[in-house]
């Protein structure tokens, strides 16, 4: 059925009413599967934005099936930098998704009006993506067609993804002619081109590939067509980046490099991976200066996940006015591990091996873990959640007490500091080597202003009133030791009851966790 031409269809439709709800007030966009429209949600008050599906679409009834479940599907994960679904609409002859209505440009848009894109503007943007993606991937959703054109800027670059409803659709050996590929061929992966399942890592590679459009101004593969692109990513790899961007640093070359593999299985296994490798890549200190981060965002931007990474990302005269505060205060840092290790960080950072001879103890100084209790298990504790079993982050559990400070666990990310008010909070369980007198607890944290409860007893417990009265609380700016009412037990309970509220996403990072015990 030839499709009705988009003028022709704003004349027909601008006013009308969708299921008795949804007026159709302006159409902003016409694509190869879809218009869509601004509109009004007459029972709410508020503007959304509907999807309309072309009429051979909407003919295809395998399309509408999956074009359904996959919009349903995807509702279910929440994350804010996801465009909410709303609602599905089968009326009047019409297909068609309501979702949350994002006013600004695509980055397709921004693309083509600037060329390039700087790193601290590209960075964000891709370590938020990485982050929504996981949380989709999590429950079973793969978008499948992560491009420019699907990831909306809204008011001060707010990211967001769309179109989780028509990706997975879209696959439908129905809608394939002879010769087409369904996607944007800049984008597809190897695997969509050989007609593999795709995977978490498939959208890690479109992702990738936006990355390394952004950065150097041309797609990693181009060509006279649709095929001829496609194909090209079957049999060679793209140009190295740093051929097209010299000054790249090495290690943001080198997670560009991985994320566009051919090979699946030679790519990050997850999105979660390629952000936290691309975030260290942004920290990493260039050759010239060894001192200092490759990259520190501007300031004017809204906060981003390069934001929220870590607190050391700071300049160096500002890592050497917390050397000499703890010059001062070193003899109180270095009885405890965690202090011990946050003092030693700084001293190499500046090269200060005289410290040794300053009376201010060193790591090798302090007492050592065995003195107090070591960690014999751990795992996270979520039990509002919906896995089976419910957890967070699980993977990353072991993090919280490696003796790395540049590693950490972390919650998974929320709309609001209240956990999107989807939960009373979140945490992480410690089982202690021997029953203990526990006494203090030091938290060693990237995030500020998040609010945490501490419970101590024998044995473990999966719910929380199992746990009797909290031992401690507290607000946590950093990194910071609560005492606590002396408890006995062999097991601890981090509970954390607030995000961190001035990033968005929301979420807490637990970096180490030491306990003080008798």
């Amino acid at each position: 059925m030839t499709e009705v031409p988009p003028l022709s269809l704003a004349a027909q439709l601008t006013g009308h009413v969708l299921a008795g709800r949804y007026r159709l007030d302006r159409l902003i966009a016409a694509g190869g599967m879809a218009h869509v429209w601004e509109a009004t949600d007459l029972i709410l008050d508020r503007t959304v934005a509907v999807k309309i599906l072309h009429h051979h679409l909407s003919a295809d009834a395998v399309f509408v099936e999956r074009f359904r479940n996959e919009a349903v599907a995807s509702a279910r994960v929440v994350h804010p930098a996801i465009v909410s679904m709303y609602d599905t609409i089968d009326t009047d002859g019409l297909d068609a998704l309501v979702m949350q209505y994002v006013p600004g440009q695509t980055l397709r848009q921004r693309l083509d009006e600037q060329g390039r894109l700087p790193i601290e503007v590209i960075a964000p943007i891709a370590l938020t993506v990485a982050d929504a993606l996981e949380a989709a991937h999590r429950q079973g959703i793969i978008h499948r067609d992560i491009k420019p054109a699907n990831l909306l800027l809204g008011p001060h670059d707010q990211i967001l993804i769309a179109d989780f409803g028509i990706a997975k659709a879209s696959t439908s050996p129905d809608l394939t002619a002879t010769g087409t590929l369904m996607g944007t061929a800049r984008y597809l992966a190897p695997e969509q081109v050989r007609g593999d399942v795709a995977d978490a890592r498939t959208d890690v590679y479109a992702l990738t590939a936006v990355l390394y459009e952004a950065l150097s101004g041309r797609p990693p593969f181009d060509g006279p067509n649709d095929m001829a692109m496609a194909l090209a990513r079957l049999q060679r790899d793209p140009v190295p980046i740093d051929k097209l961007c010299p000054d790249l640093p090495a290690p943001l070359v080198q997670v560009i490099g991985r994320g566009l593999a051919r090979d699946p299985a030679d790519r990050f296994a997850t999105a979660e991976d390629f952000r936290l490798a691309l975030s260290a890549a942004l920290r990493a200190p260039t050759d010239e200066h060894a001192d200092q981060p490759t990259l520190v965002l501007a300031a004017n931007h809204a906060p981003s996940f390069t934001e929220s990474e870590r607190t050391w990302l700071v300049p160096t005269v500002l890592v050497l006015i917390i050397a000499m505060a703890l010059a001062v205060a070193g003899v109180l840092l270095g009885q405890t591990t965690t202090g011990a290790r946050l003092y030693d960080r700084v001293r190499d950072a500046i090269g200060a091996a005289e410290a040794a001879d300053s009376g201010v103890p060193s790591a090798s100084s302090a007492p050592d873990v065995s003195a107090d209790v070591r960690f014999t298990a751990s795992r996270s504790f979520d039990p509002q959640g919906t896995g089976s079993p419910p957890s967070e982050h699980e993977e990353l559990v072991p993090l919280a007490s490696d003796g790395n400070l540049d590693t950490e666990w972390t919650t998974e990310s929320y709309s609001s500091p209240a956990f999107g008010n989807l939960k009373s909070g979140v945490g992480l369980i410690l089982a202690l080597d021997r029953v203990a007198t526990v006494e203090a607890i030091e938290l060693a944290s990237t995030h500020q202003q998040w609010t945490v409860e501490v419970y101590v007893r024998t044995g473990d417990a999966d719910a929380l009133a199992d746990w009797g009265p909290a031992r401690a609380d507290g607000t946590i700016d950093g990194t910071a030791t609560l005492g606590l009412e002396p408890t006995s037990g062999d097991h601890v309970l981090v509970w954390i009851t607030g995000l961190d509220p001035r990033r968005v996403p929301h979420r807490v990072g637990l970096a180490e966790v030491a306990i003080s015990a008798s």
